[in-house]
């Protein structure tokens, strides 16, 4: 458990609380992750098996590729759907777990279904400007490039694609952390989920995009050392298939820092507390369960007292105050009647 995840977190230490987190809760981590990874299996073994399968298959066989390419993207489609899903799902859960409750992940992923489309409009948002920005320069100045072959053209062309990538990364920096916002806030806008993304990011991209350049160069490491020692174990798909596995821990490493930034930035500008955040998570639920007490944000097993608790249920004074307020009611002088 973290002793105070309230306190602003360095650099190191971002990294430090994200894996803790992982490692504290991996059951649950693990077990919303495979919502992400069923899809992504069914989608890799199928481009495996169209990839292996190509130079076996005769002419009619190759005739039917845009059916593959269909059924291929339908998969895709539904990969990135249920990764926006688990994305969501580990936001909330960690930001259930910084205000000290053990969510299920049944419970993680039904308030990730709730915000689903706002979720997939967020996603949208971002990659759809992202991989414009970045695709069509750069097949631009391919083509350019390709047709008047000079060294300025060269140059030149290395320069816009420079240049647009620093635009993208700024731009990318800005909205990332629109996926908490909107599980924690509950923003149900994708536009006012990336005004808020935008406001928290302010004046901290650096520190956003260093975290995120070093998480991906460490999955580089990871993935590349992977696929060097299971590739002498087999050259087919299960070679492949094992070549994948830190995608597994890749996924949610990624979803708890991206919340652990939101919440760190959070922390830092608005002094977000216990009770600000806890407000925040159950600013939907019925009002019942608004009203309770710090002590029942605290499901141990040790406690035995009822988290039913009602809030009309709680003396406004103790025996103390009353007994003092009956003596100073009896020592006042009574009111002369003119």
């Amino acid at each position: 458990m973290m002793d105070d995840p309230f306190e602003y977190l360095t650099f190191g230490g971002t990294f430090g609380r994200s894996f803790g987190l992982l490692f504290d809760r991996l059951d649950l981590f693990m077990a919303i992750s495979f919502v992400f990874l069923i899809p992504y299996a069914i989608m890799f073994l199928t481009f495996a098996w169209i990839t292996l399968s190509w130079a076996f298959w005769n002419e009619a066989q190759k005739a039917q590729i845009l059916q593959l390419g269909l059924g291929l993207g339908i998969e895709f489609l539904l990969y990135k759907f249920a990764s926006v899903l688990g994305q969501g799902a580990i936001a909330y859960a960690v930001a259930e777990i910084y205000v000290g409750r053990r969510p299920g992940w049944r419970q993680c992923l039904a308030k990730g279904w709730d915000r689903k489309w706002s979720l997939v409009g967020a996603s949208l948002l971002v990659h759809v400007p992202l991989v414009v920005t970045i695709f069509a320069p750069t097949y631009g100045v391919a083509v350019l490039v390709d047709n008047h072959f000079r060294w300025y053209t060269v140059l030149m062309g290395l320069v816009l694609v420079i240049g647009f990538g620093i635009v993208a990364l700024y731009a990318y920096s800005g909205l990332l952390l629109m996926g908490p916002a909107i599980m924690v806030e509950q923003i149900t806008s994708p536009t006012m989920s990336a005004k808020r993304s935008w406001e928290l990011a302010r004046g901290s991209r650096c520190y956003l995009v260093c975290t995120l350049l070093c998480l991906a160069l460490l999955n580089q490491i990871v993935t590349a050392f992977s696929r060097n020692v299971f590739a002498s174990l087999s050259e087919e798909i299960v070679g492949q298939l094992l070549a994948i596995l830190p995608m597994i821990l890749f996924f949610p490493v990624r979803a708890i820092i991206e919340t652990v930034l939101y919440l760190n930035l959070r922390i830092g500008r608005e002094s977000m507390n216990q009770q600000v955040l806890s407000g925040d998570l159950l600013r939907e639920e019925p009002p019942a369960s608004r009203f309770r007490s710090e002590h029942d944000l605290d499901f141990s097993d040790d406690d035995n007292t009822s988290s039913d608790r009602h809030y009309r249920q709680i003396p406004l004074m103790d025996d103390t105050d009353a007994d003092e307020e009956a003596v100073f009611a009896q020592q006042q002088p009574p009111l002369l009647v003119v």
